[in-house]
C-alpha cells in the first residue's frame, strides 16, 4: 500500500507528524495550525490562520490530484472551550451553539476543501474527547473559563462526533474518531492515554498515533 494523505487541523493533527516517522506505507503532509476551530474555518482573519493558511496551499498547489484523500480535523477547542462560553455570552443554548460551529465546518468542507478533492476522498476527524480533569486549576490560560465537568465536556464531544458521522455518511465522505478506542467504563477518557502533566490538552502522539493509523488503514482496506 502506497498511499498519498493531506492533512489540515488543529494543533491535535500533529499526531500525523509524529505518525510519519513510524510508517512507509502514507505519505503525509500535515498542517498542524495552532487555535484553529470548528466555528472558525470560514473566517479569514481568524487567529490561527486556519482558512488563509488552507486557501494557499490549495491555491498554489499543482499535485492536488496526487493526494488520495485529505483529512480534516478541527472540533476540540470548539467542544472543550468554545460552545459552552459563547453560549453563555451570547445568552443561547449549548445546542444553538453547537450548531453554529458543526455548520461553519460543514460550510468549509462543501464550499472550500469539495473545491479541490470529491466527497469520496474527504476525511473527516471526530475530536478527541475531553481530558482535563476536574480540580484541575488553570491559572492563566483562557480554558478556565469554561466551568463545565470533564464527563458535559465529553458528553458534548460525543454528540459533536455523531454531528460530523452523521454528515459524512450523508455527503458520501469517510469520517473517523478514536471514540471508542479510548474510552473508560466510567464515560471519560481512560487514564492511560493521558500526558503525565495534567494540564496538557493533548494526548502523546506516541500514545495515540496508532489507533489514528488503524483507522486510515481501514478506510482504505474497506475501499479495494
Amino acid at each position: 500500500m502506497d498511499k498519498k494523505l493531506l492533512v489540515f487541523g488543529d494543533s491535535h493533527a500533529r499526531v500525523f507528524e509524529f505518525m510519519k516517522t513510524k510508517i512507509n506505507d502514507i505519505n503525509i503532509t500535515s498542517f498542524d495550525i495552532s487555535e484553529s476551530t470548528a466555528i472558525g474555518c470560514l473566517n479569514k482573519k481568524s487567529v490561527s490562520g486556519f482558512f488563509k493558511k488552507f486557501n494557499d496551499f490549495v491555491s498554489k498547489s499543482n499535485d492536488l490530484n496526487t493526494y488520495d484523500n485529505i483529512l480534516i480535523m478541527l472540533g476540540e477547542i470548539d467542544c472543550g472551550f468554545l460552545i459552552k462560553v459563547m453560549s453563555e455570552k451570547r445568552k443561547t443554548s449549548i445546542e444553538e451553539q453547537l450548531k453554529i460551529s458543526t455548520d461553519n465546518l460543514f460550510e468549509f468542507i462543501e464550499k472550500h476543501v469539495c473545491k479541490y478533492f470529491p466527497p469520496e476522498k474527504i476525511i473527516i476527524c471526530g475530536s478527541i474527547l475531553s481530558v482535563i480533569k476536574d480540580g484541575v486549576v488553570w491559572s492563566d490560560n483562557i480554558r478556565k473559563r469554561n466551568k463545565s465537568t470533564q464527563k458535559e465536556k465529553t458528553d458534548l464531544t460525543i454528540k459533536f462526533n455523531n454531528i460530523l458521522k452523521d454528515f459524512s455518511e450523508n455527503k458520501n465522505m469517510n469520517y473517523i474518531d478514536i471514540t471508542d478506542d479510548t474510552i473508560g467504563e466510567n464515560g471519560l477518557i481512560n487514564d492511560k492515554w493521558l500526558d503525565v502533566d495534567e494540564y496538557e490538552h493533548h494526548l502523546p502522539s506516541n500514545k495515540i498515533w496508532r489507533l489514528w493509523y488503524n483507522k486510515i488503514i481501514n478506510l482504505y482496506l474497506n475501499k479495494q
